[in-house]
């Protein structure tokens, strides 16, 4: 299996660990509070992001100065039926080109309802508000100037009820919420195969909107008058909305929000935030140790030949000279050099091993301008490291 198929099995394994890990700590800590738990909750989606990062930054340098090989050559692949890696990498990648489509989509026909809506009368600065007939609830986006889209039935509302919803939309644009929704569209996106992230981005959207309920109440400090507002919009929504904008209510969201604004949470103490980041990191560090993603392969500068195979591929070699004082001393013997051949197969270094000292320079001399065949490994040049012997022998 390929590195990247590998590594994306592990990453998925890692990011189940940490958000298995987060959902026990909220259920069972005063993290459940609506601002506690969605600032945990981008947390948790945060180092899930980060896990490869702290993975492969973990990893140990290699040690030596190139990479030892008893041969060159490329193994024979053993054929395979269907290529799983191969598979699996195209369906995530088609999968993600499917969810940016449709985020793109999504852009695009919001625009297209903004070219057909008709302006309300608004003494505010922070947003436009606009009636379309093509939205089923309220919905805000854009930048620099928001503009909040609400549908025909938003006229006939009561005015507390209006004034609810005008609330809640001032404060998705306060927060820039939109920017928040856009970025969390794509990390959707690039981990659509992925169960545990959709279930954190659900539990951020959920949080969002019931911090958003909390501060538009203390707005007004008029609870019933927003819970019929919401409630109201509940029985107008009959499809779901895939719109990237912060929308007022989503269906499968209503029992909880009413729960929160009906039981009015306490602040989470000190002691559970922290707690929350120790988790996170005992989480991490788990995930890590459990699961931990391959490194991709350093690149190979440098292999180690045998000198007799190297001998194979010399295609021009100087001999050489024979000292006189040498051979005037009866001296023979056998120079053992460390050389380095280059990419291009000429001699790149010569180290004197062993030898006598009048033999050893005009050796070195010598083999510094032999010429070698290069040597590829995996597509591309590489440097040899290998032993050259130089005989000198005196004729009788």
């Amino acid at each position: 299996m390929s590195l990247w198929a590998v590594n994306l099995v592990l990453l998925s394994v890692q990011i189940t660990i940490v958000v298995a890990f987060g959902a026990l700590l909220i259920r069972h800590t005063p993290l459940r509070a609506p601002g506690p738990a969605h600032a945990f909750w981008r947390m948790v989606l945060l180092l899930s992001l980060l896990l490869p990062l702290f993975v492969f930054r973990s990893q140990p340098e290699s040690g030596g100065g190139g990479t030892v090989v008893s041969a060159v050559g490329a193994a024979t692949p053993l054929p395979a039926a269907i290529a799983w890696d191969k598979l699996l990498i195209t369906v995530v990648a088609a999968g993600c080109l499917l969810f940016l489509l449709r985020l793109a989509f999504s852009l695009w026909r919001i625009r297209a309802f903004l070219g057909r809506s008709t302006p309300l009368p608004s003494d505010g600065i922070e947003a436009e508000f606009r009636v379309s007939e093509d939205v089923k609830g309220p919905v805000t986006f854009g930048w620099p100037r928001p503009v909040i889209l609400v549908p025909p039935s938003f006229l006939v509302m009561a005015p507390a009820a209006q004034q609810a919803i005008r609330n809640h939309e001032l404060v998705h644009v306060r927060r820039h919420d939109w920017f928040h929704m856009l970025a969390e569209e794509v990390v959707r996106a690039l981990y659509w195969f992925h169960p545990a992230v959709w279930y954190v981005l659900g539990r951020i959207h959920v949080t969002r909107e019931q911090v958003v309920d909390l501060e538009a109440i203390g707005l007004t400090g008029d609870r019933d008058s927003y819970l019929n507002a919401l409630l109201s919009v509940a029985g107008l929504r009959r499809e779901p909305d895939y719109s990237p904008a912060p929308l007022f209510l989503r269906r499968r969201h209503l029992a909880e929000r009413v729960e929160t604004i009906v039981r009015q949470p306490r602040a989470a103490p000190g002691w559970a935030k922290a707690a929350g980041i120790a988790v996170l990191g005992a989480a991490a560090a788990v995930a890590l140790s459990v699961a931990p993603l391959r490194p991709p392969p350093r690149p190979v500068d440098r292999i180690r030949v045998g000198g007799n195979q190297q001998a194979g591929k010399l295609v021009q070699r100087p001999r050489p000279l024979y000292p006189l004082a040498a051979k005037q001393a009866r001296i023979q013997g056998t120079v053992r050099m460390a050389v380095v051949i280059g990419r291009d197969g000429r001699v790149k270094s010569v180290e004197p091993v062993a030898g006598h000292p009048l033999l050893t320079a005009p050796a070195v001399e010598a083999v510094r301008q032999w010429q070698y065949q290069p040597t590829w490994l995996n597509g591309r040049p590489v440097e040899v490291a290998t032993r050259v012997d130089v005989n000198f022998t005196l004729t009788k």
